[in-house]
């Protein structure tokens, strides 16, 4: 054998002992656990196992949504990815979802028939659509993506374009059009305002007039999101003036609103239509709060 090619094999052998070979995902050690999680990470690399050593098969990005299968002990989950098992590290991804076992157990679902549960990060929101079955389960109708106030979830009051954090009755559906809904429906006219001036005797309520204070929502000026609407019984019943107002659930324009709750038109149409009297909305800034209401 010539010198030349006895130094090339050696050369190859030294260069296949330095370079690590690139991690497979095979007989992965699991946990069963499921769930939607969103994307904390402006940028979260999606790999074909659990580790950065993984080959990389693509990219989530900030308030992308995965529904999860497993979870291993070094705190990667699994999914579905481009049809293919895949992971990504738990440290950026936040549950968004809840479990019908979870449901069943708040304070709402003792009073409710139907819950829409909603939880925002930021401005953004992953809204679910909840029905007890005639059996006493829950099932979960449907996910989606939406919008909550600019300033997020938690304690409100007049102007601060924060939703209103706590378990709230809905009222009744309004909008432009009537879609077909098992609730009381109030039309919008020309006329319509939501009182949301604090020195008006009739603050935090709907009204007929002719012209009102620049503080109150002229509702047919927003014949996009207020298509269909439904208002949240928040400071409501015995109104009290700054706690806040106009509160509601509605379609969504994609831009974050002034405190109310809004998803994709589809997604509203269907909850006009099925919901009833015995419907309550859960509005949180953390999936855990769920057990508080």
């Amino acid at each position: 054998m010539k010198k030349t090619s006895i130094v090339f094999i050696a050369t190859v052998l030294l260069l296949s002992c330095l370079v690590m070979p690139m991690a497979t995902s095979a007989a992965v050690k699991t946990t069963k656990t499921s769930g939607a999680y969103a994307a904390t990470a402006s940028s979260l690399n999606v790999r074909s196992g659990p580790g950065t050593t993984y080959k990389k098969l693509g990219t989530l990005h900030k308030g992308d949504i995965v529904h999860v299968n497993a979870k291993t002990k070094s705190g990667w989950y699994r999914f579905k990815y481009k049809n293919k098992h895949a992971y990504a590290s738990g440290s950026y991804l936040r549950k968004v979802s809840s479990t019908a076992k979870e449901i069943a157990k708040t304070k709402t679902a003792k009073k409710a028939n139907q819950i829409v549960a909603v939880v925002a990060t930021g401005s953004k929101a992953y809204v679910e659509y909840w029905v007890k079955k005639s059996n006493g389960k829950w099932s979960r109708s449907f996910l989606t993506k939406g919008h909550v106030g600019s300033k997020g979830v938690g304690k409100a009051k007049e102007g601060l374009s924060k939703t209103p954090q706590g378990s709230y009755k809905l009222g009744y559906a309004f909008g432009t059009s009537n879609p077909g809904t098992k609730k009381k429906f109030r039309k919008i006219t020309e006329k319509s305002y939501w009182i949301s001036n604090v020195k008006d005797a009739k603050y935090n309520t709907w009204q007929e007039r002719k012209k009102s204070n620049k503080a109150d929502e002229h509702l047919i000026d927003y014949p996009t999101s207020y298509q269909y609407g439904i208002v949240i019984n928040y400071n409501t019943a015995k109104p009290k003036k700054g706690a806040g107002s106009a509160f509601f659930l509605h379609v969504d324009n994609g831009k974050p609103t002034g405190g109310c709750v809004s998803i994709p038109k589809a997604k509203m149409k269907k909850l006009m239509v099925s919901l009833k009297n015995k419907s309550h909305i859960i509005q949180m800034s953390n999936q855990k709060q769920l057990k508080s209401y």
